[in-house]
């Protein structure tokens, strides 16, 4: 438990959670201390600082969740015009036709880097599951939907 708690305290502090940190350093401090005494024993104050340590954990779940739960906005997208989605779809088809392995990495990019009408977004996520698996007919017979 010295040690665990301890992990959790450099967690806490290369994190920034400084309630995390609070907690838990003095907390495996005091237990590895007793125990080295042999006088360590489980009380109710140590269920409540425990308890304590559980609450700040659930608190940065959460807190993470929230960020991958985060709408597309926030992730800096850029927008495209009609002619410059055009333009990229191209490429992507050209190197698709090739069996180019660069039309994977160039599909992620766009999925990653540019906002898409929900449509499109879905077909490249399509796309970009058949080039994964370097079903390049697949993923052209895909791409025409977005023709």
């Amino acid at each position: 438990l010295s040690d665990f708690t301890h992990t959790l305290a450099g967690v806490g502090g290369n994190i920034g959670a400084k309630k995390l940190y609070q907690i838990s350093y003095p907390f495996s401090h005091q237990i590895k201390s007793l125990s080295q005494q042999n006088d360590w024993t489980w009380n109710e104050q140590n269920s409540q600082v425990l308890n304590e340590i559980l609450v700040e954990l659930e608190k940065i779940c959460r807190g993470i969740n929230s960020i991958e739960m985060a709408p597309d906005s926030i992730n800096n997208k850029s927008s495209l015009s009609e002619d410059e989605i055009r333009i990229k779809i191209q490429e992507l088809s050209h190197l698709i036709q090739e069996n180019d392995t660069a039309s994977i990495d160039y599909c992620s990019q766009l999925l990653h880097q540019f906002h898409f009408s929900n449509e499109t977004h879905l077909v490249l996520e399509s796309i970009q599951t058949y080039l994964n698996d370097f079903e390049f007919d697949l993923a052209f017979e895909e791409l025409k939907k977005l023709a």
